[in-house]
């Protein structure tokens, strides 16, 4: 069996070669996963959770995500990017999903979330 020997010098160019690769990978970019999903979106806000420091409880838009049955709880005003949120009504929409880079800790999703179009908005009694 023949092995490959490398000198000092060749050592340090592969690994030279080796880094440079995996830093080539680590820097693609998060935006090339973007999606499309539609969402369904609630007509009432739901409680969700409570606000910090503070007791006071937390109302959120329910999305369930057509696509991937996912649910999300988003703040109904700017939860999504170029959406305006009206109670009593169910929404239908198309929304842009672009992962975020560098996530600080304390954010909820690790995403954004911006409106592409809506689809429908049906009054609920």
């Amino acid at each position: 069996m023949n092995r490959i020997i490398f000198s000092p010098a060749g050592k340090a160019i592969f690994a030279l070669c080796f880094f440079s690769f995996a830093l080539t990978l680590a820097g693609c970019s998060d935006k090339d996963k973007s999606r499309i999903e539609t969402f369904t979106i609630s007509p009432q806000l739901v409680p969700n959770g409570t606000n910090p420091p503070t007791s006071s409880v937390v109302y959120c838009m329910e999305a369930t995500s057509n696509d991937a049955k996912e649910k999300y709880y988003l703040a109904p005003n700017g939860g999504i990017e170029g959406f305006t949120y009206e109670e009593g009504y169910v929404y239908v929409v198309r929304v842009l999903i672009t992962p975020i880079e560098n996530l600080p800790m304390d954010i909820i999703y690790p995403e954004t979330f911006k409106l592409i179009e809506v689809l429908s908005k049906t009054k609920v009694d």
